[in-house]
């Protein structure tokens, strides 16, 4: 299993109605296909971008984003 990071836009919320912005989910999965899947059936395509493990540093960390628990 590998960890896939996905990032949410300014204009979305998160499930219980807060803002997205700045946050990102972490989902473990074999494949970006598969984390995709898990992504779509939470929140639909409401989120903005996604980024495999090795990119997290640079795509991720040095935005300051805050993580979020998957589902919330």
């Amino acid at each position: 299993m590998k960890t896939f990071y996905f990032t949410f836009g300014f204009d979305q919320f998160l499930l219980d109605g807060e803002s997205a912005a700045n946050c990102y989910v972490a989902i473990e999965a074999d494949s970006m296909g598969e984390a995709r899947v898990k992504m779509v059936e939470m929140y639909g395509y409401q989120w903005a971008f996604s980024y495999r493990e090795e990119d997290k540093a640079e795509c991720i960390d040095k935005y300051n984003t805050r993580q979020v628990p998957f589902g919330s």
